[in-house]
């Protein structure tokens, strides 16, 4: 291996032109891979930011007695290096080899000066009194280890001196985000750089729902969207970025119906409140899983992953679709799983008892088919002398075209358990769960003789989170976040 650098020197931030080659003097052909070491131990590493012929990592064959090259391009980041080492690994059939090679650098640095200004009046242009006080962060796109920051004074003027080279520049300000922006510093440094400051979000209350309790499969749902701004100052461009994907039922927060929420963004006045109605398809898994849902941050388009950005989301139900819930209590060997008994009420944990179901000798549990849709589970054991794994109640989701499946941890205990959360008393004459025996193991719809009432599968409030090892989700949401 043989590397010859294009210059004998170079200067911080430089790129470098290096000729690489790879000489097989073995009889026989070689596969091999080559890598770029950038070791954090080694802060003179010579980043290698582009190649001509081979990829990093990528395998290629050297035929017998041939020569293979490659033109790099590469570059040192560290201020304060006197030298670039550039390192290299080649994996091949005799395992791996390393070579180093050296050139010289001298400390350079470039001047970057700009603004930053929050645009009050509208017009486009940096005017008197628009200057924001920021502290700016200057992230080098090659090495990541370098992320120099300085801080522009009242009025908003900033000078930093830095290696050449690109950066991602983001700021912040107490009242004020700055937008990220990407910034090439040549060499001969950069003057009047312009970055533009707006107001952070924490004012602004956002309130999504459903304009129906109850959707059909075929229907786009609606939601009606409220912003307030509780603040003194005006916001504009504000986009819903919604969390969404094709295994789950939540709108996307994307097209036409969407308006200006899904393009060039809203403007809400200070302390004013606009309300949007904005519509989509209904998602294809909505059915399977017997609601739609709508979980979204709304944020500046450039700003989504800033963390006081206000969230709301909310829930309606889609009936149509049922499903079997199978379920088992592990209780260890030489233990009987038998006589544990299963509960399901509606997703607020009230009446009615939607199935119920007892417990094998090994611990297992059929509630039957039951209407897609949210519920929470209740296990409660044969004596009370017994605890759980987390609670004995969980919140899970039943999903059509999926294996549900609800799964309980037990052991016994020597003293009885007063923290066992309880089912609802549901039905006249105090009766409740168990005042009449569940159905045999695989009966269909256990508890609808019991609790005399039509199955509903009521929306709640809350977050989205899967449940582990179960196949069932545990599933809430909130209507309202600041």
């Amino acid at each position: 291996m043989t590397a010859a650098f294009d210059k004998a020197s170079y200067g911080t931030g430089e790129d470098m032109t290096i000729g690489l080659a790879l000489k097989n003097t073995s009889a026989d052909d070689m596969r091999v891979s080559v890598s770029f070491d950038r070791r954090a131990s080694n802060p003179n590493s010579v980043y290698v930011t582009a190649t001509t012929t081979f990829k990093e990592y990528a395998e290629f064959t050297i035929a017998a007695g041939a020569t293979v090259t490659n033109v790099l391009t590469g570059t040192v980041i560290n201020p304060n290096a006197t030298a670039g080492t550039l390192i290299i690994s080649l994996a091949g059939p005799g395992g791996p080899t390393e070579s180093t090679f050296t050139v010289p650098v001298t400390k350079k640095l470039a001047t970057a000066a700009g603004t930053v200004f929050y645009d009050r009046n509208g017009n486009g242009e940096q005017d008197r009194g628009e200057g924001v006080r920021a502290t700016l962060s200057w992230e080098s796109k090659v090495d990541l280890q370098y992320e120099p920051t300085t801080t522009a004074g009242a009025g908003g003027a900033f000078s930093v001196e830095l290696v050449p080279g690109k950066y991602i520049v983001r700021g912040t300000s107490g009242d004020f985000l700055v937008t990220p922006q990407e910034v090439t510093v040549p060499a001969s440094g950069v003057d009047n750089l312009v970055f533009e400051a707006r107001p952070t979000l924490t004012d602004l209350d956002v309130e999504m729902v459903f304009t129906k309790d109850t959707y059909k499969p075929t229907e786009a749902p609606t939601v009606r969207v409220t912003l307030t701004n509780n603040g003194n100052t005006p916001v504009s461009e504000v986009i819903a970025d919604c969390f969404h994907s094709s295994d789950w039922p939540g709108l996307t927060g994307t097209g036409a119906g969407w308006g200006d929420l899904a393009g060039g963004g809203v403007a809400v006045a200070a302390k004013s409140t606009k309300v949007l109605t904005v519509t989509e398809s209904m998602p294809a898994q909505a059915e399977n899983f017997g609601y739609v849902s709508v979980d979204c941050v709304f944020a500046y388009a450039e700003l989504t992953g800033d963390l006081d950005n206000p969230r709301a989301g909310d829930k309606a139900t889609v009936p149509g679709k049922s499903a079997v819930v199978k379920g088992a209590v592990s209780v260890g060997p030489d233990l009987s799983g038998a006589g544990f008994r299963v509960v399901l009420t509606g997703a607020d944990g009230k009446c009615p008892i939607i199935a119920e179901a007892t417990t094998d000798a090994n611990g297992r549990f059929t509630l039957g088919e039951v209407p897609v849709g949210e519920y929470i589970a209740y296990v409660l054991p044969p004596t009370p002398r017994w605890i759980f794994k987390g609670n004995n109640d969980k919140p899970v989701t039943v999903i059509a075209g999926r294996e549900n499946f609800i799964g309980y941890v037990a052991f016994p205990a020597e003293a009885d358990n007063d923290f066992l959360k309880q089912p609802p008393t549901c039905g006249g004459g105090g009766g409740g769960p168990g005042a009449t025996p569940p159905g045999p193991q695989g009966s269909t719809k256990p508890g609808l003789a019991y609790t005399g009432a039509s199955i509903i599968v009521p929306g709640v409030a809350g977050l989205l989170a899967l449940m582990a090892g179960i196949g069932a989700v545990l599933v809430t949401r909130r209507r309202k976040a600041s």
